[in-house]
């Protein structure tokens, strides 16, 4: 598996309440490597709110709808 998708798929874990932390040696690893898993977190964190939101606005729009046909 690409690098690149591994860092996606752990920060997305981390993102949705999988609490394992990556593994990495600080030493060994490089400064754009550690940019890429921090930038990978912020993105996933962005990405998981607007997926939540959405899911409560519909959820509020559908009791909504459910209180004005009663």
């Amino acid at each position: 598996m690409n690098k690149l998708f591994g860092l996606f798929f752990v920060s997305f874990g981390n993102s949705v309440g999988d609490f394992r932390t990556p593994t990495y040696d600080a030493e060994k690893t490089n400064p754009t490597t550690k940019v890429l898993i921090y930038s990978m977190y912020f993105f996933n964190m962005v990405l998981n709110c607007i997926v939540l939101l959405n899911f409560v606005i519909a959820l509020i729009s559908q009791v909504y709808e459910q209180v004005m046909d009663s």
